[in-house]
């Protein structure tokens, strides 16, 4: 009986007959789900195989009794699994999670190997389980692919969105210009005043085009890491009241009130042109969504564990839940509701919540139907000073 035999009869009692004794060792080898080979762990010599560990090899069992453990490898990495447990008597329990094997037809696999080494009659041997992870490195590689091709597609979106904005920008232009002109009859009258209230109808279009133009451009710039943060300290409270002092006018245009509140007057070590456009969008929003005679409130403070948080609340009609869990998403308008009639394509938020993560901050939104919507910036301590 050869010594891996002796070492899988350990703990029997040594009564039964050396037939009942086999057939427990082969019923442990050969009910094993997983390959089996054992090694003299001094020479690398394999000295027992299960059936598995035939078909996981291709050929025999038998036919790999005699080789040199190593040998179940590429040549071009057997040095790398000589192994050498001579002087390793208590080396505990090994997992190998991705090792390349050679075949005997040549082929090659993935198998995840367990191994110890364990002292049999004085011998140490090498007791390895090899399981063959081909299938799932394969089903990896494929999600690699599928994952690269949606980004190399992403990408070229992005690309294609900001290049179409670019060459969409200087023909708008123009019609904004030339509408401003006739509107304000800067060369004299127009004849029938519709035709400048037409032009005012083409003048309001064109900016609110522009707008959306605007905000894909931020977006793809944003997407494809084009946008370099240039920190500096920024005054809270002075970022707060000039955003206030930018939307002044929409807010009385919407019979709105504007609250700010500042605790502690905190410095941001911060981008002021990414702060300021995060700002804008949720008042933007605020603005938009609260009827007249509403209010909108911008409050900071410190979030109790060194950070800034920067809350934009309104009392506007708020957020269906079903529409939280992607309203931070690009492209987020409802079907139902036109880019018009909302103001936007659905990308002030998808843009906050970029520029923000650029900065180490999260965002996050309280809302719900009737009872008005809360917008949270939080910035991490290293942005923040008190002092």
């Amino acid at each position: 009986m050869n010594e891996a035999r002796r070492f899988l009869l350990q703990g029997d009692d040594r009564t039964g007959s050396a037939r009942i004794a086999e057939e427990k060792h082969r019923a442990i080898l050969e009910t094993s789900g997983d390959a089996i080979v054992l090694a003299n762990a001094e020479t690398g010599i394999i000295v027992e195989a299960n059936d598995r560990a035939g078909a996981l090899f291709a050929c025999d069992a038998s036919e790999l009794v005699g080789m040199h453990q190593s040998e179940l490898h590429p040549p071009s990495q057997r040095d790398r699994y000589r192994w050498d447990f001579r002087n390793a008597r208590n080396a505990g329990r090994m997992l190998l999670p991705d090792v390349v094997i050679q075949r005997r037809d040549g082929t090659v696999s993935s198998v995840e190997i367990t191994a110890r080494t364990i002292e049999i009659d004085g011998t140490l041997t090498l007791v390895g389980f090899y399981r063959d992870i081909s299938h799932r490195k394969a089903r990896e590689f494929e999600l690699i692919a599928a994952r690269e091709a949606a980004r190399a597609a992403s990408d070229s979106k992005t690309r294609f969105l900001a290049n179409m904005s670019h060459e969409l920008r200087t023909p708008l232009n123009a019609i904004i210009g030339m509408s401003e002109l006739i509107r304000s009859e800067l060369w004299g009258p127009v004849g029938h005043p519709k035709y400048a209230e037409y032009a005012g109808d083409i003048n309001d279009s064109g900016l609110h085009l522009l707008d959306l133009i605007n905000d894909i451009l931020d977006f793809s710039r944003v997407e494809m890491g084009k946008v370099t943060l240039r920190d500096e300290r920024i005054e809270v409270t002075d970022l707060l009241e000039q955003s206030r002092r930018t939307v002044a006018g929409l807010l009385e245009e919407g019979d709105l009130t504007c609250i700010v509140r500042v605790s502690g007057a905190p410095v941001l070590i911060a981008d002021r042109r990414a702060m300021r456009q995060m700002l804008l969008n949720l008042l933007s929003n605020a603005i938009k969504h609260t009827p007249p005679g509403g209010r909108v409130t911008m409050a900071s403070n410190a979030d109790g564990q060194g950070g800034l948080a920067i809350v934009v609340e309104d009392t506007g009609r708020g957020i269906p839940a079903e529409r939280l869990e992607w309203i931070t998403e690009p492209f987020n308008v409802d079907e139902e509701i036109s880019v018009t009639r909302q103001g936007g394509a659905g990308l002030g938020l998808a843009i906050t919540k970029r520029l923000l993560e650029r900065h180490g901050g999260q965002i996050s939104i309280d809302s719900s139907e009737g009872s008005g919507t809360s917008v949270r910036l939080s910035l991490p301590p290293d942005r923040v000073s008190f002092g």
